[in-house]
């Protein structure tokens, strides 16, 4: 007894410094990890590695025998040209080690990776650079490959709630997957072995070459995936897979040889219900798909094999079958039924074009009306074809179809068309063909709108009868409907594809309240009454040859009471009428009377050579336009941000050579920022890519101010200003108040009173960010003081002493004329005489313009 509780104790004792161990290898060994991963990513990685060093963690407990490493909101930021992408970001990584390489062993072992959250981002640019290319290149690809600090010897991989995008610029294939949750496990060690993966995710989005084929979709399912490292064959067996509710299956495999991608798969179904296949349609697959009524079944299978490359395509076949299919939503009266279909899409070639199509016994009952089609392709080269559609719809039925819920509808929608024969650009042959589209008294109303759209009619037809480019047609001889009260129609005829032309013609109104209340925008608000009255013929050659005057445009569109605010302009806009009228010359504004904010505003104008300007490169849109308002706020429409604008970087603005027009403006009075402007009135021209004012001048601060001159960026490296610039009686102490470019350059003037004029005339060349180059700078004129009293008299004091006079506290000046002259950037100060006290005293001399600032 007393040896079997010594043995008891034994093995408590060995039990309980066991459980020590385990819970003292965390803390003993993670400073020396967490030192090998950052040495391992230094020498593994290229690009930017980043982890919380605050969420790091070991446990012997989650992985027993293992020891799991976690890693907290773990990154990789690519190199060029990737960087700024992350490639991957994980909320939790997981790590698992070997313990018996922790503890015996001279390097730690890898034996399984864990992803909790996060998002892997893989990108291949065009040129086939792929940002995952993230391992240093080897010295010499015949060095031997030093040993690492790690071994790999993973057993289980595991993803939780990831999310992926794969987008590959270089075959234009984008994918990307949600919420994926995957586990394999295998002998990763080997370059041979067998890894059952069990995975689920939704599949937002698979495009290819532009063309998105799957979207919005379920994805889940196991197979065991069969690998072959050196074949770099990728095997599947024993697939079972669901694409919402669609069940199949996955056999073959995927191979990467080194040129393309070689495939060898066969898929088909493992249910022939048709409700599988039905979950497959946009919008079917919710949370009430169970509760759909359906029968019939279904049968699709599969095949693609061969190599895919820059040059060839692998051979493929797709038969889809659908037998006597019916479905119907719980709670409505009405089936479709009599669905059924025979699809197959083959090709036995390497060569794409070669794919053949064929769509028979294409068939369904919406209720009691029919719908029925066929399609068969022979091939892509020049499109042999025959085709037939005819069917019809009780719009009013779809709502006892569909659960479409607080909507009505209404008319009778019918179609029928057929094609025979072959599309081929170069003979300028097409399939003989015609096609009927015919809408009665069709009706939308929705419950939560204002109004409806009422009395649609639309009469079409499309065909060519013989075949010919020159014998094609297209006819809308009938579109109207009625929206509260206001109504809309037009028509319209093409012919001739060989030489395009159209005959159109459409008139009506429209209530923009009434459409804002259909479609909805938010944060704006738009009212008022649109309409007029358009019309246009012309062809292809006769437009391409330049000769716009025998096209003819011609119409009127008319605008009251509009109304218009939105988060970005919150002062409200308001025209009270508006007409324009146009024709082959020229687009007249007959009538504009506007308000916007509280500033009346007119205009007038016209536009020339349109269609010159629209349809062939390098003519000359000309116009004019003539602003006039009595009294215009211009602090209404600046930025309130004046943040924003004065880190705006400034650059050369570049004027196009291809518009010459002019801009009359004449406004009674201009608030600007802290300005009273009056008599504001001038006209501005862009013409030859210079903008050139004229006669440009104002009232303010007691004087009149003119200007005129250019801007010249023809030459984006070195542009050009010239300016000539008056003033007469302006008030010098007002001049500072206003004006900060006094308060900077001429802070003397806080001094004065009195008023100046000047003349003058200056030029040069502006720097990448449009300010004057100080050297370039030419001026020329003079500042006249009529009459003005200096007070400063710490100033005038210092001057008394200097001179020896008695200590004057007004310096006075009349009649005073200070010539300036600026030569390449040199401000030259002619002789200048004034008096002071019984005094006359002088100046002159010469200096750098960027100098003259500091004088003050």
């Amino acid at each position: 007894m007393s040896s079997m509780k010594k043995a008891l104790k034994i093995f408590g004792l060995s039990l309980a410094g066991l459980f020590l161990v385990v819970l003292l290898l965390p803390f003993l060994f993670r400073g020396k990890i967490i030192s090998m991963v950052d040495e391992a990513i230094q020498e593994a990685v290229i690009g930017e590695v980043y982890y919380d060093r605050e969420q790091v963690s070991l446990s012997l407990f989650s992985r027993f025998p293992h020891m799991a490493l976690r890693l907290g909101d773990f990154g990789i930021v690519g190199e060029e040209p990737f960087r700024g992408d992350t490639l991957v970001h994980v909320e939790e990584l997981q790590v698992d080690f070997r313990l018996w390489s922790l503890l015996f062993g001279d390097y730690p072992t890898l034996s399984g990776i864990h992803l909790k959250g996060g998002e892997l981002y893989v990108k291949v640019l065009a040129d086939g650079t792929a940002n995952y290319d993230i391992l240093p290149p080897s010295a010499s690809e015949e060095a031997p490959v030093e040993a690492g600090n790690f071994r790999i010897g993973i057993d289980v991989l595991e993803l939780q709630d990831v999310s992926v995008i794969y987008d590959d610029r270089e075959l234009d294939f984008f994918m990307a997957l949600g919420g994926i949750r995957a586990l394999g496990s295998g002998d990763f060690t080997s370059s041979t072995f067998e890894m059952p993966l069990r995975m689920e995710a939704f599949l937002a989005d698979m495009r290819y070459e532009g063309i998105s084929y799957l979207s919005q979709k379920h994805f889940k399912g196991t197979t065991t995936v069969d690998v072959d490292l050196d074949a770099m064959r990728f095997g599947f067996l024993d697939s079972d897979l669901y694409l919402n509710a669609f069940h199949f299956f996955l056999d073959g495999s995927l191979s990467l040889p080194e040129e393309g991608i070689g495939f060898d798969l066969r898929a088909g179904t493992r249910e022939s219900d048709f409700k599988t296949l039905l979950s497959l349609v946009p919008g079917m697959y919710s949370e009430q798909f169970s509760a759909i009524e359906t029968a019939g079944t279904i049968e699709f299978l599969a095949e693609v094999n061969g190599i895919y490359s820059d040059d060839a395509t692998p051979a493929f076949l797709v038969q889809l079958g659908v037998s006597e299919g019916m479905f119907r939503f719980p709670d409505l009266a009405l089936p479709v039924r009599d669905v059924g279909l025979e699809l197959v899409l083959a090709n036995t070639t390497a060569d794409w074009t070669n794919t053949r199509l064929k769509l028979s016994d294409f068939r369904m009952l919406f209720g009691d009306n029919p719908f029925a089609a066929e399609l068969q392709i022979e091939n892509f080269k020049d499109f042999p074809m025959e085709a037939r559609l005819d069917g019809r719809l009780n719009l009013g039925e779809l709502t006892a179809i569909f659960p479409i819920p607080d909507l009505t509808l209404g008319g009778e929608l019918s179609m029928r068309g057929e094609a025979k024969g072959t599309y081929d650009s170069t003979l300028q042959t097409l399939p003989v063909f015609s096609a009927d589209f015919t809408l009665k008294d069709g009706l939308v109303r929705r419950k939560d709108l204002p109004a409806a759209l009422e009395a649609l009619q639309v009469q079409a037809r499309i065909g060519s009868a013989s075949g010919r480019f020159e014998d094609f047609m297209a006819v809308v001889s009938r579109m109207s409907a009625q929206i509260d009260g206001e109504t809309l129609s037009g028509e319209a005829t093409f012919r001739d594809l060989s030489n395009l032309s159209w005959d159109l013609r459409a008139s009506g109104a429209a209530n923009l309240a009434t459409l804002m209340a259909l479609f909805p925008q938010e944060g704006m608000q738009l009212a008022g009454r649109v309409g007029g009255e358009i019309a246009a013929r012309g062809d292809m050659r006769t437009l391409e040859a330049g000769r716009y005057t025998s096209l003819y445009n011609a119409g009127t569109v008319t605008l009251s009471d509009f109304v218009f605010r939105s988060a970005d302009v919150p002062q409200k806009v308001e025209i009270k009428q508006a007409e324009a009228s146009f024709n082959p010359d020229n687009i007249a504004l007959k009538r504009f009377s506007s308000v916007l904010g509280e500033s009346p505003l007119e205009a007038s104008g016209t536009l020339s050579n349109y269609m010159g300007y629209l349809f062939r490169e390098g003519e000359v849109l000309r116009g004019e336009l003539i602003l006039a308002s009595a009294r215009f706020n211009a602090n209404e429409w600046l930025s309130a941000d004046a943040s924003a604008t004065e880190s705006t970087e400034l650059t050369v603005l570049a004027l196009p050579r291809t518009i010459n027009f002019q801009l009359g403006l004449a406004i009674e009075e201009l608030l600007y920022d802290n300005l009273r402007l009056e008599a504001v009135q001038g006209t501005a021209q862009l013409a030859d890519g210079v903008l050139r004012v004229r006669d440009a001048g104002l009232r303010t601060l007691g004087g009149q101010v003119r200007m005129s001159g250019s801007y010249d960026p023809r030459d984006l490296a070195a542009p050009r200003f010239d300016f000539n610039f008056g003033v007469e009686r302006l008030d010098i102490r007002q001049a500072f108040e206003a004006f900060n470019t006094v308060q900077l350059l001429a802070p003397v003037a806080q001094h004065l009173e009195g008023v100046f004029s000047t003349d003058l005339s200056f030029g040069g060349l502006l720097a990448s960010d449009m300010m004057p180059v100080m050297a370039s700078l030419d001026a020329k004129g003079a500042i006249r003081i009529l009459e003005a009293a200096f007070q400063n008299p710490s100033f005038t004091s210092g001057i008394s002493g200097l001179i020896g006079l008695r200590q004057e506290e007004t310096l006075r000046f009349r009649n005073m004329r200070i010539p300036i002259t600026i030569d390449n950037g040199v401000l030259e100060v002619e002789p200048l005489i004034f008096g002071f006290g019984t005094m006359r005293q002088g100046c002159r001399g010469a200096l750098p313009i960027t100098e003259v600032f500091v004088i003050y």
